[in-house]
Parts: C-alpha cells; sequence; structure tokens
C-alpha cells in the first residue's frame, strides 16, 4: 500500500453507525465500480466506490460489503467480498488482496471469495426480510448510467420479487456529513499534507515558472507523503487542491 494506511476502527464505527439506521430483518449489500475500458484491454486507473470505501477501506475492483445484523448466523453479519486472487492475472494487473489483508484493512472478519457469492447471497435472502441497495443519488446529475449498482438492483428484483427495497443512499449521505473523531484525524492528516504542498511551492515559484511545473512540486510533495496518486491534481488553476484519503 503506496498510501498511509487507515485504523480499521474508522470503517467498523462507520459500519455500526449504518446498521443502526436499518430496519429488523434488513441486509444491505454493496457494489465497487466498474472498471472502464481505455482502449483494447487497457483500462482507466480505477476509482473505488465512495460509499463502499467508506465502509470498508478496500480500494480494489470487484469488491463487495454484505451487512446482515440479524443474521441467526453470527459469522456472516459482516461479510467482505473480494476478487480470488490469481497468479498469473497478478503479473499483469497487479497484487489483489488475500483474505488477511482485506480484514487487516476492513476490520470485516469474514471474507469470502466473489466466485463463491451468489452460494450464500440465496441462503441471505431467504433469510431476510428488507433488501437496502445503493445508488449513486446525486440532484447534479440527472442522467444516470446503467453502473453496476444498478444492474445488480435489477438483477435481484427480477430473482427475488417479494423482499422489501429500500435506498441505502438517504442513509449514507446523512451518515457521512457528520464526520467522527477518526475521520476528523484523517482530515487533519490529509490537510497537514496539503499545507507541506502549499509550503513547498511558495519557495518554487517565481517569474517563468509554467504551471504544469508547480503542479510536478505538488505532486511531489504529496506522493512524498503517502498520498494517493489518485489524489493528485490533474491540474493546478487558482482553486485550492489538497490531499484527501476517504471523505
Amino acid at each position: 500500500m503506496k498510501h498511509l494506511p487507515v485504523n480499521p476502527e474508522l470503517y467498523k464505527k462507520n459500519r455500526q453507525r449504518f446498521v443502526h439506521e436499518l430496519v429488523p430483518q434488513s441486509i444491505a449489500i454493496f457494489n465497487s465500480n466498474d472498471e472502464l475500458n481505455a482502449n483494447g484491454d487497457a483500462l482507466y486507473p480505477f476509482e473505488q466506490n465512495a460509499d463502499l470505501k467508506w465502509l470498508t477501506g478496500i480500494e480494489q475492483e470487484d469488491t463487495m460489503l454484505v451487512l446482515f445484523p440479524d443474521n441467526p448466523d453470527q459469522k456472516h453479519r459482516e461479510i467482505l467480498v473480494l476478487v480470488r486472487p490469481n497468479e498469473l492475472k497478478e503479473k499483469w494487473d497487479g497484487h489483489r488482496h488475500t483474505a488477511k489483508e482485506g480484514t487487516e484493512i476492513s476490520g470485516i472478519k469474514k471474507v469470502i471469495w466473489l466466485d463463491e457469492f451468489p452460494a450464500f447471497l440465496q441462503k441471505w435472502m431467504h433469510e431476510a426480510s428488507h433488501v437496502y441497495l445503493n445508488s449513486n443519488e446525486n440532484d447534479k446529475r440527472p442522467a444516470t448510467p446503467l453502473t453496476r449498482d444498478y444492474r445488480f438492483a435489477h438483477k435481484l428484483q427480477k430473482e427475488y420479487p417479494l423482499h422489501s427495497y429500500k435506498r441505502a443512499a438517504p442513509i449514507l449521505k446523512k451518515l457521512r456529513s457528520v464526520k467522527t473523531a477518526e475521520e476528523v484525524e484523517v482530515m487533519k492528516t490529509a490537510i497537514n499534507i496539503t499545507d507541506k504542498a502549499f509550503r513547498r511551492i511558495l519557495g518554487f515559484i517565481r517569474p517563468g515558472v509554467y504551471e504544469y511545473e508547480i503542479q510536478a512540486e505538488v505532486t511531489h510533495e504529496f506522493l512524498r507523503n503517502r498520498a494517493s496518486e489518485k489524489d493528485m491534481p490533474q491540474f493546478l488553476p487558482v482553486e485550492i487542491v489538497h490531499a484527501r484519503f476517504i471523505m
């Protein structure tokens, strides 16, 4: 992991806050974002679903989270679903989390592989009455593409039409607007890194310096302090850019 690790207690508390909002006998299922093809077999850099990351800390594609607080089997009340590591695929696409690594990042003890998920899901759905599914509910985005969340919702409603389906997005919007003490500490770390970056460029800027050179200095400082490469500014106009982790 290139960027700074986050204490898994933060994600545990986020999940506890979310579960507290569910009605009895509910199961909540979250999906990672899609991988997007750039050209041929090349992919755009993967960006994790922000809600899934807020709940687990996992930034890997093909990830799912299942929360079923009333599951009769206590081991299956929190389940992290990861893609099974493949040595040959990893030579081309990079390392994929082991079950142990998934637990260390998220704090979730029960980890299953994505190819095992359908068999588990059938039993869980028979034991649940209400299903919370996530979606990208944003008033500023009028047209929503058929993302993995929506495809999964359509498939589940077709296979299990008699369940009561509910929206996770309103709960997450409410919870994520109020930061926990753990989140505030992470934000302070991000702000400190941003402060270092600005102090670096204050000593660098002079007449004749190009914008891309300033961006290079900011990027250097972010990476040097283990901020994620995904958080680097793509350009550096007048507006403020800053390091971020999970918010």
